[in-house]
């Protein structure tokens, strides 16, 4: 794994989450949050007193560099948690599987048989219509290792036979990206509906914020997502054609 992509990428997400917190706090809390400042300083005062005397002066560098820890945890933390659009997603992966049968039959016949059993599952009981009812829901839930296996099995495909891989990983951090802001947003939204006691919460501008937030998080992670997977076929497709002429 390349470290400083990955660090680059926990630094801007992160910063993203704390900078629309801090927009959504000063705009639903202006006046409390100005109530609060003198508290604030009596809280650095007592952090810094704390402090051992060799310490007290660089002060504001440590509180610095814990914002700095705080912001890459933050980061790595939402990406740890992933899409709250993985159903979604599932479906995305599986409908470009199904365009690219006429191939991937080949491809995988050639493979170990565990490779062609996950295949073949999804191939044959997978259902891509975006409208399913719940025990179709539950079945999906229970194909996404066969769906991982599949895509990793791509990716290490390839990797080891094709030049090209440098820009399925540029896809991979922007969905990567793409998730953690979604989920900064999701996380916007419910902040709207229940800290915000300032308004009556029935007020269409907090359902049409909530909509909007929602919406566009699901916006940005569907998209990059396919965006991804139609790289990774597209990559997958081409390397098997040259496999198969060399």
């Amino acid at each position: 794994m390349n470290i400083s992509p990955r660090f680059t990428e926990f630094g801007m997400t992160g910063a993203f989450f704390w900078i629309s917190q801090i927009i959504f706090f000063g705009l639903a809390y202006n006046q409390g949050l100005v109530d609060l400042i003198p508290q604030w300083v009596m809280v650095w005062d007592g952090y810094q007193a704390m402090l051992p005397n060799v310490l007290q002066e660089s002060a504001g560098s440590l509180l610095t560099v814990f914002g700095v820890i705080g912001i890459f945890i933050t980061g790595l933390m939402l990406d740890l948690m992933g899409s709250y659009f993985a159903l979604s997603e599932l479906t995305i992966f599986n409908r470009h599987l199904e365009r690219n049968q006429s191939w991937l039959n080949d491809l995988t016949d050639q493979c170990p048989e565990n490779i062609k059993h996950d295949y073949r599952t999804l191939r044959d009981l997978f259902d891509t219509d975006f409208i399913v009812s719940p025990k179709k829901v539950w079945e999906r839930i229970g194909m996404a290792d066969e769906c991982k296996h599949i895509q990793t099995f791509l990716f290490s495909f390839i990797h080891v036979f094709s030049s090209m891989s440098e820009m399925l990983v540029d896809n991979m951090h922007l969905w990567r990206t793409s998730r953690a802001i979604s989920t900064t947003l999701l996380i916007l939204a419910i902040e709207v509906i229940y800290l915000n006691f300032s308004g009556d919460l029935s007020d269409w501008k907090y359902i049409a914020a909530n909509l909007a937030l929602f919406g566009l998080s699901a916006f940005i992670t569907l998209r990059s997502y396919s965006r991804l997977c139609f790289t990774l076929f597209s990559l997958a497709c081409t390397t098997q054609e040259k496999q198969s002429q060399a």
